[in-house]
């Protein structure tokens, strides 16, 4: 599993535009956990608060607003452990995933949420 410092590009709407930032986190596997300040550096204006577990290659949050680093982290672990492919660029390659994976992954984020 790949790990340490990484930069990402992720997609972000900000005044009714899409920009692209870069951000650095730590990578696990397919996931970069980064806090999400470093969005509100970039673009100014709104505050993101907590940290968020993004795939690295679609730079799309698989698990925004995560309140504490150790929990985004627990969860990207969790995440890569299970049992797809997370080797993918199309974001709707998720869609076709069984609906047991996809309920693993909605507990995975309820867990980091704070949602028991």
């Amino acid at each position: 599993m790949a790990r340490g410092d990484v930069t990402i590009t992720i997609p972000c709407a900000h005044q009714g535009e899409m920009k692209n930032i870069q951000v650095r986190g730590q990578r696990l596997g397919a996931f970069v956990v980064f806090h999400q300040c470093q969005i509100e550096v970039a673009l100014g204006g709104r505050v993101y608060p907590g940290w968020s577990v993004t795939h690295a290659q679609t730079g799309l949050a698989a698990i925004p607003d995560v309140n504490t680093q150790r929990a985004a982290l627990n969860a990207a672990k969790e995440l890569q452990g299970l049992a797809v492919d997370w080797d993918f660029s199309d974001p709707l390659t998720v869609k076709r995933w069984p609906r047991d994976v996809l309920a693993k992954i909605q507990r995975i984020r309820e867990i980091a949420l704070g949602f028991r």
